[in-house]
């Protein structure tokens, strides 16, 4: 099994409701590390309800992005915008090494809650601040959707790489995959500053804004604006033989940038004749003649599987790699050899299965997750347990409305 002691005794207090602060919550959850989600009295977080749904109704609980972000973790119901909420919510922040959380900026310091408050309560206590442009800056209170914050950080301009489709309008990625790219930046940026507390007792804020994070994505197409004054587009990419090419069952995706790769691509495909010729001697000519590589090459993969593609093509060192679907991915013995997707036993749904982390560890992976809690599952364990509140108190915050 993976050694889940790799955060062992590390504490974070997770506060969010989208998908970006829960997911880099969620990756520390999986390196081992005790996580504390706190949700509103009144219900879940805006991921719970958000499908895909195992019954026609749509139960909070059943839902599957909630159910993914959320594994490992633990679950409380608190109010921190009262006063007593508040200072139950300091509290909690003693115990903690990490305060993950999205709120809109300038939010916490309306409430309370400012990071100075909470780091004079726990000197070590890294805070990570997810938003869409950030605590600064002229874009720092705006509202933003995922949509906005994708196109706005670049990666809508450059997409879809088609050459066939030069003028068509930006498209966004797959669904979440612009909060789940931010999710990562933020879980780095959280462990590199958790690393440097442990070392000197100082926590810090961090602020994550998540068009910066996008930004760097594309960071060689915006790169080139301001250096050298070309403004790139999706039918002028700097990679001009490649792209996505339709095998017999579906499609692969090639890019031979560099030179041994395009020989390997040439090996791969038999060593034709037409390869010989002067005009494809170098990555120069041969992007003058890209259009006529394409169709080459399109040629030859229509008559083969992408698995086919796939392995003879790397084995020949041309980098290529299959588009798989779902049900694909799940067979995908690479996949399952790695241990990538795990059991979760859900109380309600039974055993579900989800991706784990995108990466291992020489110690193997883990067998199974634990459920997302449910709405206020810990109370009892956090408040009594870890703070070390009666009973009774706990019932009388309770019928205030303070905890749930």
């Amino acid at each position: 099994m993976l050694n889940d002691n790799i955060l062992s005794g590390i504490r974070v207090l997770e506060w969010a409701e989208g998908v970006s602060a829960s997911y880099c919550s969620k990756l520390l959850a999986d390196l081992g590390a005790e996580v504390i989600k706190v949700e509103s009295l009144t219900g879940r977080d805006s991921t719970g309800q958000r499908g895909p749904f195992s019954r026609e109704k749509n139960h909070s609980d059943d839902g599957g992005l909630f159910l993914l972000l959320n594994a490992n973790k633990k679950g409380i119901t608190l109010d921190p915008a009262q006063p007593m909420g508040r200072e139950l919510f300091v509290q909690v922040i003693k115990k903690m090494d990490c305060f993950v959380e999205d709120r809109p900026a300038g939010e916490l310091d309306k409430i309370g809650l400012s990071p100075s408050i909470l780091l004079d309560a726990q000197p070590r206590l890294v805070i990570t601040s997810i938003t869409p442009f950030g605590q600064t800056g002229p874009y720092s209170h705006y509202r933003a959707y995922p949509l906005n914050t994708y196109h706005a950080g670049g990666s809508g301009y450059v997409l879809p790489f088609e050459d066939d489709y030069p003028e068509r309008e930006p498209i966004r990625g797959w669904r979440h995959s612009g909060e789940i790219e931010s999710g990562i930046t933020a879980s780095l940026a959280t462990l590199t500053a958790v690393f440097y507390a442990m070392g000197t007792g100082e926590g810090q804020r961090i602020d994550i804004s998540k068009q910066e994070a996008l930004m760097n994505l594309e960071r060689m197409d915006l790169g080139r604006y301001p250096n050298d004054g070309e403004l790139l587009m999706r039918a002028k990419r700097p990679f001009r033989i490649g792209g996505k090419f339709h095998c017999r069952d579906g499609y692969v995706v090639v890019l031979p940038v560099q030179e041994n790769q395009w020989q390997g691509l040439v090996r791969f495909m038999g060593n034709p004749e037409w390869a010989k010729e002067e005009k494809y001697r170098d990555e120069f000519t041969r992007a003058e003649h890209a259009e006529e590589i394409h169709g080459r090459i399109s040629e030859f993969l229509a008559s083969i599987s992408k698995e086919e593609a796939y392995h003879n093509g790397q084995a020949n060192g041309v980098p290529i790699s299959p588009i798989f679907d779902v049900s694909e991915l799940l067979g995908s013995p690479q996949l399952r050899t790695r241990g990538f997707f795990v059991p979760m036993k859900h109380p309600q749904l039974g055993t579900l299965t989800l991706p784990s982390l995108p990466f291992v560890f020489p110690e193997g992976q883990r067998e199974g997750y634990a459920p997302a809690p449910r709405l206020g599952q810990d109370n009892e364990r956090v408040f009594c347990g870890l703070l070390g509140l009666p009973m009774d108190k706990l019932d009388e915050l309770r019928k205030k409305g303070v905890v749930g």
